[in-house]
């Protein structure tokens, strides 16, 4: 069984090389998107990120409740 600081490591070398492959820009460290606006490169599924867009257009402006928190969705 893999100890955490392990599989961490083991999950940014992963994420990296993903990123790499797709020609992904990142920060030096490899496994984080450069700009924020790139997030949907983290979601393997195109569908999932249409469906995430989708749900923030829908909920704009509405006071939207996470189950842990409750946070005001604006665009």
């Amino acid at each position: 069984m893999l100890k955490r600081n392990n599989l961490v490591k083991r999950l940014y070398k992963q994420t990296a090389a993903y990123f790499k492959k797709k020609s992904y820009a990142t920060l030096k460290c490899g496994y984080i998107l450069k700009e924020y606006e790139d997030w949907k490169n983290n979601i393997i599924l195109p569908e999932v990120a249409d469906y995430i867009v989708k749900k923030r257009e829908d909920s704009a402006g509405k006071d939207t409740h996470t189950g842990l928190y409750s946070i005001q969705v604006s665009n």
